[in-house]
C-alpha cells in the first residue's frame, strides 16, 4: 500500500502478461514500479517518498533517488486507441520494430506473476522469449522484398550481380590482357557497391528498421567512393579471410605434405572441412565486429567467444538459418546446372538467373545478422546502442 498523499484509484496493479495491461480510472502522469517477482505497479505523482509494498511478495518498492520524471499513463476512454496503437505495433506487417513499451517493460516477467520464482527462472523465461522474437524476426528477413524499398533494392542488385557474372564470363574467355584487367576492376568496383549495400542492411536491421536502406545516387556513390566501395570491400573481405583463411591454410599443408602427383589425404580433407565450418561459424560475429566495432576487435577472439556463449541458443539459430539460406542457394545453382540443354540458360539469360539466385540468398543472410545483433545487443561485449 501506498505511503504517500492518498487519492482515489493511486496505484492499480498491471496485468501480469507482457503486451497487456489495464487502463487507469484516474488519468494523468505516473510511475511504473515491477517487482523483482515480476508483479508491477504503478505509482501516481506525489511525495518524493512514495513507495509501494508488493502485493504479491510483501517487498516495498521505492523509487530511485531524483526520478521525478512521471510516464504518461492511459485515460479512460481511450481503449479502443490504445488496443488499435497496440495492435499495429505488434502487427507482423512490421517484423522489424522495437519492442513496444510495454514488452519493454514486463517482457522479462515470469507468465505468472503471482507465483513468486526465483531468478534462474525468469532467465530461461527471458531467454524463451529473446529467442520466440528472433524466430520471427529470421522469418520476415526472408520477405524483405514485400515493401517498395525491398523491391528497388532487388532490381538493383539484381542487375548489378547480373552484370558482375558478364564481366566474369568475358575474363575468363578473352584473350587481351587489358581487356581481363578492365573486367576485373569492374568487378571489384561492382563487389564493392555490393559490400557496402549489405553492410548497411547489417546496420538498418541492428537499428530496427524495417525496409532495406537507400541506395542513393550515382553522384553519391561517386563522390563517396572511399567510403562506400572501397573501405566495405576491405572492411567485408577481412572478415572472409578470418573465416575462410584458417582453412585454406590447413588444407595447403596436406597438400604440400602429399605424394608428389597425389590429391591430399582424407584427413587432411575432413580437418579442412571441420575448421572451415568453424570458421563459418564466427563470420555473423564478425560481421557486426565490421560494422559496429574497431578494427583492432578483429583480433579479439576472447570477446567474440564470450559474445557467442552468451548468446548460444540465438547465436546458433541464427548460423543455422544462415546456413540453410547458403545451403538453398547452392542447390538453386547446381539445379540450374543440371537443367536440360533444351532449356538450360547461357548468356546473359544464365547471369540474370543466377545473379537473381545470389541476391535472394544474400540480402536475408545479411539481414539475419543485423536482427540477431539488436535482438541481443545488451548480452555480446561491445555496446552496439
Amino acid at each position: 500500500m501506498r505511503s504517500c498523499g492518498a487519492s482515489a484509484f493511486m496505484m492499480k496493479e498491471l496485468a501480469a502478461d507482457p503486451g497487456e495491461f489495464d487502463l487507469f480510472e484516474a488519468g494523468g502522469d505516473g510511475q511504473v514500479l515491477t517487482c523483482r517477482c515480476g508483479r508491477a505497479h504503478v505509482l501516481r505523482e506525489g511525495d518524493d517518498s512514495c513507495q509501494v509494498q508488493c502485493s504479491n511478495c510483501g517487498e516495498v518498492l521505492r523509487l530511485a533517488p531524483g526520478a521525478d520524471a512521471f510516464e504518461p499513463l492511459p485515460l479512460v476512454g481511450a481503449a479502443e486507441d490504445v488496443e488499435r496503437d497496440l495492435e499495429a505495433k505488434l502487427s507482423g506487417r512490421r517484423p522489424g520494430a522495437l519492442l513496444t513499451n510495454i514488452e519493454a517493460r514486463f517482457g522479462d516477467g515470469p507468465p505468472d506473476a503471482r507465483i513468486p520464482v526465483d531468478e534462474e527462472t525468469i532467465a530461461q523465461v527471458r531467454a524463451a522469449r529473446l529467442g520466440a522474437l528472433l524466430r520471427r524476426e529470421l522469418f520476415w528477413s526472408l520477405l524483405f522484398f514485400t515493401n517498395a524499398s525491398g523491391v528497388r533494392t532487388l532490381v538493383f542488385l539484381w542487375l548489378l550481380m547480373s552484370l558482375e557474372l558478364v564481366a566474369a564470363l568475358a575474363a575468363v574467355s578473352a584473350g587481351f590482357f587489358l581487356f581481363k584487367a578492365a573486367a576485373v576492376m569492374l568487378i571489384l568496383g561492382i563487389e564493392g557497391v555490393m559490400s557496402g549495400v549489405m553492410l548497411s542492411v547489417v546496420d538498418a536491421a541492428n537499428d530496427g528498421a524495417d525496409e532495406l536502406p537507400p541506395l542513393g545516387t550515382l553522384d553519391d556513390l561517386i563522390a563517396d567512393w572511399p567510403q562506400r566501395v572501397l573501405t566495405p570491400l576491405l572492411t567485408l573481405g577481412v572478415t572472409w579471410v578470418f573465416a575462410i583463411g584458417p582453412a585454406f591454410l590447413v588444407f595447403s599443408i596436406g597438400w604440400a605434405t602429399a605424394p608428389s602427383g597425389a590429391l591430399p589425404s582424407l584427413p587432411t580433407w575432413i580437418s579442412t572441412g571441420v575448421v572451415l565450418l568453424i570458421g563459418l561459424f564466427f563470420w555473423p560475429i564478425l560481421v557486426l565486429i565490421g560494422v559496429h566495432a574497431e578494427m583492432a576487435d578483429f583480433f579479439r577472439p576472447d570477446l567474440m567467444i564470450r559474445s557467442i556463449l552468451g548468446t548460444f541458443s540465438g547465436y546458433l539459430t541464427t548460423f543455422v538459418f544462415m546456413l540453410g539460406i547458403v545451403v538453398m542457394m547452392i542447390g538453386a545453382v547446381v539445379g540450374v546446372a543440371f537443367l536440360p540443354g533444351v532449356i538450360r540458360p547461357t548468356g546473359i539469360p544464365l547471369a540474370l538467373l543466377l545473379g537473381l539466385i545470389r541476391v535472394l540468398g544474400q540480402i536475408p543472410v545479411f539481414r539475419t545478422i543485423g536482427v540477431f545483433g539488436r535482438i541481443y545487443r545488451g548480452r555480446v561485449a561491445w555496446d552496439w546502442t
